[in-house]
């Protein structure tokens, strides 16, 4: 069943984050999570997660190209498995200046409802590890030099982890700001 389609709802315009080249228009990857021979989550209606990812992903896609001017790029525009670790490397053989990767997730409990944003970064709570161990896959453990790893677990807590984890807070926010108005049951997550 097609996905019906989205309201507009209108949004103030954010200034443009500040990059190193003023004439640069800055770059967003996003991430249309699953898709191909992973279907993610199935809702009990039968829509699966990689449908609606992709869905949510080319509206992200074309509200931050026509109201911002973002230069954007999906992972991938179809029905397409892509490995966790090529979907990086998009962003990064790009230069991009952000990269999302869109989830949505289903749970068999029908009081289990809300919204969550994660950010790379050290997971603080064991429930946070779970996702992160579950979402990462193999690639959690693709480095077997323990050297190599704690080098890797360093460089993730630089400035990079600070910006994404302010822009994780913002769109949490701003998500759960936005829902509650016509969903009132939903968590903040």
């Amino acid at each position: 069943k097609p996905v019906p389609p989205m309201k507009t709802v209108p949004v103030a315009v954010a200034p443009r984050p500040k990059t190193a080249s003023r004439s640069r228009v800055p770059l967003i990857v996003i991430d249309p999570g699953h898709g191909g021979k992973d279907d993610g989550a199935t809702s009990s209606r039968g829509l699966l997660e990689k449908d609606l990812n992709l869905d949510i992903s080319k509206r992200l896609k074309r509200i931050l190209e026509t109201r911002y001017g973002y230069k954007v790029i999906l992972t991938r525009m179809d029905d397409t498995f892509i490995p966790l670790e090529e979907r990086g490397e998009i962003a990064n053989e790009k230069n991009a200046d952000l990269f999302v990767s869109i989830h949505v997730n289903a749970a068999k409990r029908r009081s289990a409802h809300g919204i969550e944003t994660y950010y790379l970064g050290v997971a603080n709570s064991e429930q946070a590890q779970e996702t992160a161990a579950r979402e990462n896959g193999e690639l959690v453990h693709s480095v077997k030099d323990d050297q190599v790893q704690q080098i890797l677990a360093s460089l993730i807590s630089t400035t990079k982890i600070n910006d994404s984890a302010l822009l994780a807070v913002r769109v949490q926010e701003r998500l759960h700001s936005k829902m509650r108005k016509k969903y009132s049951g939903v968590k903040d997550l």
